[in-house]
């Protein structure tokens, strides 16, 4: 089994946390961005709006905590 390097986590951590900026940017929502909660399985990010992130999944937004607008936004995103 392959263990990464500590520069490899930090660099794949700044690649996650600015690939969700962008898409909190994407979604017009920009000032909701946050960390919400980092666990095992991954990370939430966000305030009214959620961003899940898990490394086998990427990203998507938990409908029942995000905005019409910012659902409809995440939809249109492609990086």
């Amino acid at each position: 089994m392959y263990n990464p390097t500590t520069n490899q986590l930090m660099d794949l951590g700044e690649a996650v946390l600015y690939e969700a900026m962008a898409i909190f940017d994407h979604c017009q929502a920009p000032d909701d961005f946050g960390i919400q909660h980092i666990h095992s399985e991954g990370a939430i990010f966000g305030g009214t709006n959620r961003l899940i992130w898990r490394p086998a999944q990427g990203f998507w937004p938990d409908p029942s905590y995000c905005t019409k607008r910012f659902l409809e936004k995440f939809k249109t995103y492609n990086p």
